[in-house]
């Protein structure tokens, strides 16, 4: 997991939360898929319908783990970008 959010380009500081939220999101699973919203994929349960064409990325693309984690950074910088707090996307959280 470490090497995928390097790829991904989460910076080293944010790597250990990072990866409680995917483990909490997912318990790492590239293939998860949320309880309550079955449109919410991959290792950080990301809304396909909003956040997949936000990141270019198609809905079976979320199962991929670099391009799951790599949409995962784009959402937490947007959220920064709008001066909502850090990880607002995952409410449990904050």
């Amino acid at each position: 997991m470490r090497h995928i959010l390097a790829l991904a380009g989460w910076p080293e500081e944010l790597t250990d939360e990072a990866l409680r939220v995917a483990w909490v999101e997912s318990r790492w699973s590239p293939y998860a898929r949320g309880y309550e919203c079955p449109s919410c994929l991959g290792l950080f349960q990301l809304h396909a319908d909003t956040w997949g064409p936000y990141c270019g990325v198609d809905r079976e693309a979320l199962f991929d783990p670099l391009a799951n984690a790599t949409c995962a950074l784009s959402v937490y910088l947007y959220d920064l970008e709008r001066g909502q707090p850090a990880w607002w996307q995952w409410p449990w959280t904050h």
